[in-house]
């Protein structure tokens, strides 16, 4: 073996010494932020999970922390508002909001919440919304609107 080749047989194992590293390195990063079995975000929806029962502003201001709204489904501002649907402009796109003669209608209002009315909803209001989604997740039914910008 001449002298060029034992170079370029060193060179070589330097080079596949530097891929076994480089994977080994990528791999335990990989396993270590998501284990061996490393699932990804679902793009739909999972099913709903059950949600606490909110009893309404009426015990808002009794205990503090327990009887909160749930996390909002929606957060955005109206683009239309009709007798029974909103259309929101979220991140995600624009969203349609049903409104049943069940859903709840509240305000925040220097840090609290207090009773509103489906009238108190203007174009460009912002607003936090609490429901489920339709089978396309594009629709949601509103348990309970919050209008978070009510003194603009």
């Amino acid at each position: 073996m001449t002298k060029e080749q034992k170079f370029l047989y060193a060179f070589g194992l330097i080079i596949i010494g530097g891929i076994i590293a480089v994977g080994s390195f990528s791999l335990g990063v990989y396993t270590g932020k998501g284990g061996w079995v490393f699932k990804q975000p679902a793009l739909t929806n999972p099913a709903q999970k059950p949600r606490q029962a909110f009893n309404g502003p009426a015990n808002l201001s009794q205990e503090k922390d327990q009887n909160l709204p749930p996390k909002p489904d929606l957060i955005g501002k109206t683009i239309s508002i009709s007798r029974d649907s909103i259309e929101i402009n979220t991140r995600g796109g624009v969203r349609s909001v049903n409104i049943t003669s069940n859903t709840i209608f509240l305000k925040q209002d220097a840090g609290s919440i207090k009773p509103a009315l489906a009238e108190d909803i203007r174009a460009r209001s912002l607003l936090a919304v609490i429901g489920d989604f339709g089978p396309n997740d594009r629709t949601l039914t509103a348990d309970i609107i919050i209008l978070l910008d009510s003194n603009k």
